[in-house]
């Protein structure tokens, strides 16, 4: 009798050889790297945050400075021989319309007045800076307003703000800034020319506390962290 021909069976192929395939599949995509219009609101946000604290480094400095100046000056009234002098020329239309002339003060009041210049020019390049903020807020807050036909978002960027707040926020902090600087101007062309005691102490004590930096500077700063993560 003929032998009957078996045909052989195939293998099955093992499935745990997708298993690892299939695992990488499941992970989790990483997070992706924000774009467009909230890229640069946080990024204006950290923007405010480093300027903020840069004005109140130079706002310290800026303490000290006025705080030698009136010592220096209380000191020279108080002197009746100073062993170290230097004749300060008054400007021709100074605040206080004095007249043109020279005036014995301790020598150092020159470095001091030198540097309190230099401190408020810090300042006023940060004020602009502000300004640069918002106006790029404005922006953001155009195009939105442009791809929405006139009406804003009801998705927020974040977690909870409309793009709207963001200007505001900056809005106001930049208004407490810009009014602060004249301050500081103010008081560094008069307090090397103030003969007043009492003249001199406002001076100091005016420069420290910031009369137009609302105490809500700080809330207004952390809710903007705080809703584009950076806190």
């Amino acid at each position: 009798m003929a032998e009957t021909s078996k045909t052989p069976k195939k293998k099955r192929h093992s499935t745990s050889s997708t298993a690892s395939g299939d695992s990488v599949s499941k992970q989790s995509p990483k997070p992706t790297a924000l774009t467009g219009s909230s890229r640069k609101i946080k990024d204006h946000c950290a923007d405010w945050h480093n300027y903020i604290n840069k004005w109140d480094s130079i706002n310290d400095q800026g303490f000290q400075l006025v705080s030698s100046i009136a010592n220096c000056k209380i000191q020279a009234q108080s002197s009746e021989a100073p062993e170290k002098t230097v004749n300060v020329i008054t400007r021709e239309g100074d605040i206080n319309n004095l007249q043109e002339g020279s005036h014995k003060m301790p020598v150092e009041l020159n470095d001091y007045c030198t540097q309190l210049e230099t401190a408020y020019n810090s300042m006023s390049k940060l004020v602009k800076k502000m300004e640069i903020i918002c106006t790029n807020l404005k922006g953001v807050c155009d195009l939105e307003l442009h791809q929405n036909n006139g009406a804003w978002s009801d998705k927020p960027l974040f977690q909870t703000w409309p793009t709207k707040l963001f200007y505001d926020a900056s809005s106001e902090l930049l208004s407490m800034y810009k009014k602060e600087l004249p301050i500081k101007q103010i008081i560094l062309q008069e307090i090397a020319h103030t003969e007043d005691r009492d003249r001199l102490m406002f001076y100091v004590a005016t420069w420290l506390h910031q009369p137009y930096i609302e105490d809500n500077s700080k809330t207004l700063l952390e809710s903007m962290l705080v809703e584009t993560g950076h806190r």
